[in-house]
């Protein structure tokens, strides 16, 4: 468990710092819009988080943490997909919000199954380990984001994050298919 949870997490980090150095070129070069918009985007994400965290918190235990990464990772994909590929600020901003409700629900899902799965004389080192290797895994997708960008464009490497946000998903769709009961908000 630990170990799809690295990887998982680590497919997350990867896909996910690759975003926030593209969006801003991807809005003033393929939108053709200025930072408002960027802001506009930036906010609908947050706030529609937020709606996502009341709305997890609120169904509790009803939600499975396996299905809030996996179908959360697959369904922010799509969503991303859609706006990047498809340039409207409208389509944007719903994606945004769309992207807000499940990021936050698929790291509440990953967090609950961290939490289950280490044993409390464990979690210290492991959580230690996985915030390491995610501070590292930011590092190297942001950098690789923006170089490989230069290359092949700036949607094409934002379909790659997308494609690695995805695959999050289904990786925990797959590895988790039969999930204990505790992993349950």
């Amino acid at each position: 468990t630990v170990a799809v949870l690295f990887v998982v997490f680590g497919l997350m980090t990867l896909g996910g710092t690759m975003f926030d150095p593209l969006t801003v070129a991807w809005v003033r070069d393929v939108l053709g819009e200025g930072p408002e918009v960027f802001a506009w985007i930036l906010t609908v994400h947050a706030a529609s988080g937020i709606v996502g965290s009341l709305f997890v918190g609120a169904l509790g235990p009803r939600l499975a943490a396996r299905d809030l990464i996996g179908w959360g990772s697959l369904v922010a994909a799509a969503a991303l997909a859609l706006r990047y590929n498809l340039p409207s600020v409208a389509l944007a901003l719903a994606m945004s919000a769309v992207v807000g409700f499940t990021s936050v629900a698929s790291s509440i899902g990953a967090e609950t199954i961290a939490m289950h799965s280490v044993r409390d004389e464990f979690r210290g080192r492991v959580f230690g380990s996985l915030n390491a290797t995610l501070g590292l895994l930011s590092l190297a997708g942001a950098a690789a984001g923006g170089i490989v960008a230069e290359v092949v464009g700036i949607v094409p490497m934002l379909n790659v994050a997308c494609a690695l946000t995805a695959l999050a998903g289904l990786v925990v769709l797959r590895a988790f298919a039969r999930q204990p009961s505790s992993w349950r908000m």
